[in-house]
């Protein structure tokens, strides 16, 4: 794990203009909103922050984990992307656990929350096997949403 730089700005560009990465997120992100983007990540989270899992072997960037203010204002959130050729090894539950515990433990948040899309089942097992319960379901973004939460 290590903060985004500007070496990051052709892999965050690829990942966000793939439409499966993406799917479950709002769709790939128009072109002209890339830089912007880019340059927020850069920048940092408005919250806790901003992490590129890596492969410890090579330091192969394979995605990344955003910790800021959940959407209802109700305390932080954990969200991630990562690229398509790592899905299914484990390795997004990996490092989105070790985030968590590193929030949870170490920055002294005492309650962490994720939202995704009822729909998504990936990320509803993800968060169900790093501990996260289900808090409720809800509208948002017209599609149904559940928060989950994690102590």
């Amino acid at each position: 794990m290590r903060p985004v730089g500007r070496a990051d700005r052709a892999f965050l560009s690829e990942m966000w203009r793939d439409p499966q990465v993406r799917r479950y997120l709002g769709g790939p992100v128009a072109v002209d909103q890339l830089e912007a983007r880019f340059a927020s990540y850069v920048k940092g989270a408005v919250g806790v922050g901003i992490w590129v899992a890596t492969l410890s072997v090579d330091g192969a960037p394979l995605g990344v984990i955003v910790v800021h203010p959940h959407h209802d204002g109700m305390g932080h959130e954990v969200s991630f992307e990562f690229v398509r050729r790592v899905w299914g090894q484990g390795l997004a539950r990996e490092a989105v656990g070790a985030v968590v515990d590193h929030i949870l433990n170490d920055e002294g948040l005492a309650q962490i929350l994720a939202e995704t899309q009822a729909v998504n089942e990936a990320s509803c097992r993800l968060f169900e096997a790093l501990g996260f319960a289900q808090q409720r379901r809800l509208v948002r973004f017209d599609v149904e949403q559940i928060v989950y939460s994690k102590s």
